[in-house]
Parts: C-alpha cells; structure tokens; sequence
C-alpha cells in the first residue's frame, strides 16, 4: 500500500520536471519516478499474483526483470554522465544481479553521446591555460570515442609533433557528481525499505569510490604509470605513455596507439592478430596484476583493452628477451592497456592469502584453502559457496578443475542449493570483503573477454594456477625485514616461508601437470577426429567454457 500511495506523486513531480535532464533536482526527480515504476511492477505486477516457486511465477518474474531493466537503462541513457557508468558498473556484476539486468545494461557500454568542439576548447584552453591551436597543431574536431565521463580526441602536439590521444572530461560530470551520488544512496535506501531481502546499498558504497576516483585524471596519470613499470619486462604489455605537461585533473594527454577492440574479431583479424595470442595475454597480464603486484585494473571491459602485432622496434621502453612473456622478440599480438581510473590495492597480507587461496582451489587441498579464506575474513559456512563461485565446482568435486562435472555432479548441486534465495545470495556478497568483490567483478569481465576470444576455461585456470603460485611464494619484504622481531628470527621465517612455497608448489603442479595431460589428450583426439556425428560428441568435453549449472 505505502509504494501505491506514493506512485502517484512521484510520477507526477518525474512528469513535471522531465524535461531537464542536466540540473540535479530534475535528475533526482526522474530517478525517484522511474524507481518507484520499477518497485510497483514488482510488488504489483504479473509476477505478484502467481504462486511463488512456480513456472509461470519464474517466467512472469524474468519479465519483470526485463522491463525493469529496460527502464533503468532508458535513464541512464537519459542523463549520461555518471548514471552511464553505474549502468556500466551494473552490467557487470553478473554475480549480484540477474542476468536480465546485466544483459540489457551492457548497452551502456556502447559510444554515450559527447559534447561540441566549442565545449572541449573551453575546456582545454581553461585547464591548460593556453589557446588549443599553441598547444596541439591538429586537433580532430570529432572525438574518436565517447564514454560516460570524458571523450577523446586524435592530435598531434605543437612542440614535439607527436601523435596523441587527449581526454577532455565533460563539464558537467563534476557539477553533478555530488547531487548524482546523494541520489543513488537514497535510491538504494529505499530500495533496501521497500525490499529488505534486496537490499543492494553495498554495490553503491563501492560505486562511490570509483566514481570519485575516475574523476581526478592526475591519478589515472599515476596509476598508469605504475601499472607499466609492473609491465616493464613485459614487451607483450603495453601501457600508452602520458604527457605531463599536457595533462591536469580534468584534461589527459596519452600516446595514440592504433590498434583492435578485443571483441571485434574481424578488426584483430585484418590487422593480423590472432584471437588465440590474445587470450592467454589478457589472463597472464591480469593474473600477474592481482597474484604478484597487488595492483588491479579494475575496469577491463573491451573499450578499455586493445590488441596490435607486436612492434618490432623497442616501443614504449620495453626491454627484450626477458620477463614473463616468452618469445616476444617478434611476431604475435600486444595487448594494449587503457583508461587506468579504476584500480584497487591489494595490502600485501591480502595479496598473499588470496593467491594461496587460489593455489589450494586449483590444488584440491581443502585444509589449506579454509585456512587461507578464513585469513581473508570469509567464514567456514561460506567456504563451499565460494569455491563454487570462483572455480565453478564445490572444493570436494573429483573433476578436475577446467572440465565440465558430470551431470550426476551438477544434480546433486542443483538439489543442494534449490532452496537458495536471490537475498540469500546478496548477503552472502555483502559478507565478502571488499577487495575481494572488485577482483570477482574483475576476472568476470576477464572470463568474458577469454571467451570471446576463443580461450577456454581450462587455459585460463593453468595461466591463473602458474601466478598464483608465484604470488604465494612472494613474501612480504617489511615482514621480514621491518626490524620488528630479533635478527635471530629471520634464518627460520626464511626456512619456514621455504617448505610452504615448497609444498604449495608441488600440490599446484601436480593439478596443473593433471590438467595439461588432459588438454594434450583432447587435442589429439580433436585432430584424429572426422567432421560429423563424431566430432559433434565432443563439443561438451573441448568447450569447457559452458556454464556448469545451466
């Protein structure tokens, strides 16, 4: 009864203030309008009157989800800006969400609409304080790509000619931030009231401080520059150089760097990079960013990501001949790293018990695994449930990590967890520690692209299981030589962190060799196979990307 007493005022002030869709009120009013419409047609809608658990309940419900969906993605289309990149945020959080919502909010991750050459000027000229012609001697008067919070343009610099990409953000991002923000926490607020087993406050904590993050460019000047002395070693690893001089908080100056989005198979293909270097590439860069160095990327959707034939000149300072990626001298792909806004750092006791956790999931060593999750704060009640999640299988399967379970497996599961709610699922999330949330959000858009690339699971998770074992083998420099035990000390941590790394190496190996013996079987298989009946039998067992619980 309270939403239907309140439905009709706050259409009515949507309706009257709709045709504003820059000032803060007339955003507030809208989103108060279209949140209301969207909470009646739960609580009122199709879905209401059919029995709970039921077909025609699940199918009623989908719709809901659909047109729900839709409407949240018609206001974020509307006020662009920073509703576009929660839509974006959403669409990827497909561990939280229904699929509905994250398959329709996807469109947010196509081109938003960007604002005039005259607006950029002003913008340039008042950051940088000087006339736009004094600074660059061409200046594309069309931006080559628009996203929610700044749009970019091709140039050539007046001092040095170099060929550049500049990032001007729009003005109206930081004018609306604060009022967008306040509205997405009240919005959540009653979200949480109206459903308390819905209660979704959690997602916009976390969207809060990656908003104010992406808005200052002086740190995503700095978190990229970071990020490429990580890839120093990695000639198949580029981070585009930036400009200082030419960059303030709101204006970024970077390298222009031709390449090919990763979900466009035919621009890789026409200029000559093969979808199968690329995907090992994308898992060994992000898997050295979370299990190694503790500092994530956050944000790999494919606007963010490029690839491009690896140059045959030392482009971008890398050194040849070493580092992680073998037989980089010439030939293969690069993978092109952009828009460094998002990131999180890992504290080095988190990075560690993260990487052993991953180590004992892939090893199968249960003892080690509840240990290592309960160093990052996850109870015993969740362990099962989080194995699940990361490795699809539970920590007691007998299938090998990588390959589908069998269907006796898959029922089992299925009737183990029927009863499981979608508020169930939510505080299960809201439990998880925070780091924990954005690196899960992270491999997810990272699984996605592999797959769309043509890699597999199984690849994936022996690129994962080699860093993860080298993450656990790096040891914290301050906690053993911060001074803060006696030097007597030092000789026995050293030999006791030997035998764990030891231990952990083997158990890892032995899966990994177990896996590799199974890749290498299928692949001759696959090979010895005709075309026909025989070859479409196995599509199950050389596909392992397929969802395990479908």
């Amino acid at each position: 009864m309270a939403l239907r007493r309140l439905a009709a005022p706050g259409a009515a002030a949507a309706a009257a203030l709709c045709y504003d869709s820059d000032s803060g009120l007339c955003r507030a009013a809208r989103t108060l309008g279209y949140g209301l419409l969207i909470g009646c047609d739960y609580k009122l809608g199709p879905a209401s009157r059919q029995p709970a658990g039921s077909a025609e309940y699940k199918a009623a419900l989908s719709a809901t989800h659909e047109r729900s969906a839709r409407r949240l993605l018609a206001l974020c289309q509307t006020h662009l800006g920073l509703y576009n990149k929660l839509g974006q945020y959403l669409s990827s959080m497909t561990i939280a969400l229904p699929h509905e919502y994250t398959s329709v909010l996807a469109a947010c991750q196509d081109r938003a609409c960007s604002i005039p050459l005259s607006q950029v000027r002003t913008m340039i000229e008042a950051e940088l304080g000087r006339p736009l012609e004094t600074l660059f001697s061409s200046f594309g008067t069309e931006p080559v790509a628009a996203a929610s919070l700044a749009q970019v343009h091709r140039a050539v610099t007046a001092d040095t000619g170099e060929e550049v990409a500049v990032k001007v953000q729009y003005p109206r991002v930081a004018r609306q931030m604060s009022s967008d923000l306040t509205t997405f926490r009240q919005l959540a607020k009653l979200v949480g009231w109206a459903f308390p087993d819905y209660g979704y406050g959690w997602i916009i904590e976390d969207f809060d401080a990656v908003a104010l993050q992406e808005l200052d460019f002086r740190l995503e000047a700095a978190n990229a520059a970071k990020c490429a002395s990580f890839f120093a070693d990695w000639p198949r690893v580029h981070v585009p150089r930036t400009l200082p001089h030419l960059s303030t908080e709101r204006v970024l100056t970077m390298e222009w760097i031709d390449g090919a989005k990763l979900d466009d198979p035919r621009a890789l293909a026409a200029i000559g990079v093969r979808s199968a270097d690329v995907a090992p590439l994308l898992t060994s860069a992000f898997a050295a960013m979370v299990f190694e160095h503790g500092f994530v990327h956050c944000d790999p959707h494919a606007g963010n990501l490029l690839a491009r034939p690896m140059p045959t000149d030392n482009i971008g300072g890398h050194r040849r001949g070493q580092g992680h990626n073998q037989g980089a001298a010439a030939g293969g792909a690069q993978l092109v790293l952009l828009d460094h806004g998002m990131y999180r750092t890992l504290s080095e006791e988190y990075r560690r018990n993260y990487a052993e956790l991953w180590v004992s999931l892939l090893a199968q060593d249960h003892a080690a695994g509840r240990a290592a999750a309960a160093a990052l704060g996850i109870p015993p009640e969740d362990y099962e449930v989080l194995a699940i999640v990361l490795t699809f299988r539970p920590p007691t399967s007998r299938t090998p990590i990588g390959v589908a379970m069998s269907a006796a497996e898959r029922a089992v599961l299925r009737q183990r967890y029927a009863s499981v709610s979608a508020s169930d699922v939510n505080a299960f999330l809201e439990r998880l520690p925070r780091e924990m949330l954005m690196v899960m959000r992270t491999w997810g858009l990272v699984r996605s692209l592999n797959r769309a690339l043509g890699g597999t699971t199984r690849q994936r998770f022996l690129t994962m299981a080699s860093y993860a074992v080298r993450g656990a083998m790096i040891h914290s420099r301050d906690s053993s030589m911060d001074g803060s035990g006696a030097a007597w000390r030092l000789p026995f941590r050293m030999l006791a962190a030997f035998v764990s790394s030891v231990w952990c190496g083997i158990a890892i190996w032995v899966a990994i060799a177990r896996m590799r013996a199974q890749v290498s079987l299928e692949l001759c298989v696959a090979r010895m196979l005709h075309a026909g009946e025989l070859a479409r039998g196995t599509d199950g067992l050389l596909a392992p990307g397929v969802k395990q619980f479908g």
